[in-house]
Order: C-alpha cells, then structure tokens, then sequence
C-alpha cells in the first residue's frame, strides 16, 4: 500500500469513508456525560427509587415553564455528576405531582428536599447553588 492508504487498527483502509470505526466510537459513547439525574414519572416510581437505597436523596421540585428551575437545571446536573457514588438524583414536575407538590409545601421554585432513611433533613428553595451544594456535602 502507498501513501495514505494504510491499514491501521482504528482506521482500516477497507472501510468506506461513511463507515464509523467502532473502536473509537465506542470510545467517544463512553466520553459523553450520562445523566445521572432520574426524572420520576409515577408516584410508583418514586416509592421504588425511595425505597431502594441508603444514601442520602435529593428531590428536585420543578416545572419546565419556570425561569429559576432553567437557571438550575444544568448546576444540579453538575452537583450529581460530581457527588453520583454517595447521593441519588431525582426531579419531580410539580405539574404531574401537584398532591405530592402541596403535601411536601413547595411554595416556590425550584425547591430541592434532601431525605434520609425517610426522614427530611434539608430543604433548599431557589436559585441557590451553593446553598444545595452545602446542604448535600453536609448531610452526606
């Protein structure tokens, strides 16, 4: 073979250019940040996720027309992408739990509740990042 036309193990010559390698995308999949923030979409999947674990839980109360919880969504992913081994991350659309909503007195938005073992040990209400973050490293 000659000139750019060489066989190599993540590029072989043989492939279409329209082809993927799967070696390297295999590696860029592994690259892109997973969500670890799991939206709870039945009352059933929140009993399930409440029940499943020890560690310490945030629930995250937010509507997608609300101007704070926009402010806050990608902070909160980060807070959970960094804290993942230790906390699990859920949210909650105050208009889909509107009883759950009223029981637990969100009154504004985004408010954030930090149980343990079913009980509540923290609350954060609004554009308070490092307020949650706080919140979270103390309660770990």
């Amino acid at each position: 073979m000659t000139g750019n036309n060489t066989t190599s193990l993540h590029h072989p010559s043989f492939l279409p250019q329209y082809m993927f390698c799967l070696i390297c995308t295999g590696f860029l999949l592994l690259m892109v940040p997973i969500d670890v923030v799991m939206t709870i979409s039945t009352t059933t999947d929140l009993e399930r996720e409440l029940n499943k674990s020890d560690k310490l839980i945030v629930l995250e109360f937010m509507a997608p027309w609300s101007e704070p919880c926009k402010v806050m969504k990608e902070p909160y992913r980060r807070i959970a992408r960094a804290r993942k081994d230790r906390v699990n991350f859920y949210t909650l659309n105050v208009d889909k739990f509107k009883d759950l909503a009223e029981e637990a007195g969100v009154e504004a938005l985004p408010m954030y509740v930090l149980l343990k073992n079913d009980d509540v040990i923290d609350m954060v209400v609004g554009v308070r990042r490092h307020e949650l973050e706080n919140a979270i490293k103390n309660n770990i």
